[in-house]
């Protein structure tokens, strides 16, 4: 499985856990019969499969709890195991809230004009 595909059915755990949890099924017989993890698999595999659901949006990151990890001394690493998927989504979410409201749209003005510019420099340099 692809990394991309690995990050979508993240993804898509997390929308169902979520369902699950709205309505009620969370350690019912469907979630035993792996029911749950089917869907998972499934909704990636039919977004994957089905061009008129480009958004035309691309993902800049993600968090793994090893990401966490990397930062911290092992003697923590047990903690950082211990955090619930909820509590990961909400990192995630202050981190992302965080990395837009110091960084994101200078890092995106910066790295666009650098990008432009060796477009530029390519295109005048074969004279397109």
């Amino acid at each position: 499985m692809s990394a991309q595909n690995k990050h979508n059915l993240g993804i898509a755990h997390g929308i169902i856990d979520q369902v699950k949890h709205a309505y009620g099924v969370e350690g019912s017989h469907l979630e035993e019969e792996g029911a749950f993890d089917k869907l998972a698999e499934w909704i990636v595999k039919e977004v994957t499969a089905c061009p008129s659901l480009d958004t035309g949006y691309f993902h800049i990151t993600s968090l793994h709890r090893d990401d966490i990890k990397h930062e911290y001394p092992k003697e923590y690493h047990h903690l950082i195991d211990r955090l619930s998927d909820k509590q990961m989504r909400e990192f995630a979410s202050k981190l992302a809230d965080a990395f837009c409201s110091c960084c994101y749209w200078e890092s995106l003005k910066s790295i666009t004009e650098e990008t432009l510019e060796d477009d530029m420099e390519r295109f005048y340099r074969v004279g397109i």
